[in-house]
This record gives C-alpha cells, sequence and structure tokens, in this order.
C-alpha cells in the first residue's frame, strides 16, 4: 500500500506536470499565425482541425 506522503508527492507531481505541459500547448497553439490559419479554413478545415 501507498502512503499519504507518497500519494500527496505523486498528486503534486502530477499538477506541477500537467500545468507545464499545458503552457507548452498554449504556445504551440498561440504560435500559429493568422494567415495561416485563415489559409487552413480556406482549404475547408474544420476549425478543431486548424
Amino acid at each position: 500500500s501507498l502512503t499519504p506522503e507518497f500519494v500527496a508527492l505523486l498528486i503534486g507531481i502530477t499538477v506541477y506536470t500537467g500545468a507545464f505541459i499545458a503552457e507548452i500547448v498554449r504556445a504551440g497553439i498561440q504560435s500559429v499565425q493568422h494567415g495561416q490559419v485563415e489559409a487552413a479554413r480556406s482549404l475547408g478545415l474544420r476549425p478543431g482541425l486548424v
């Protein structure tokens, strides 16, 4: 069985890593230029695929 300290450590690391990965994904999405989004939309791509 897991000790409460270890469970707290796992939760902390999971939350920290999740926030770190979310920031990387957010930056990647924001780095797409507006012209590239318009070009993809003009080709018929749905907003979820752009």
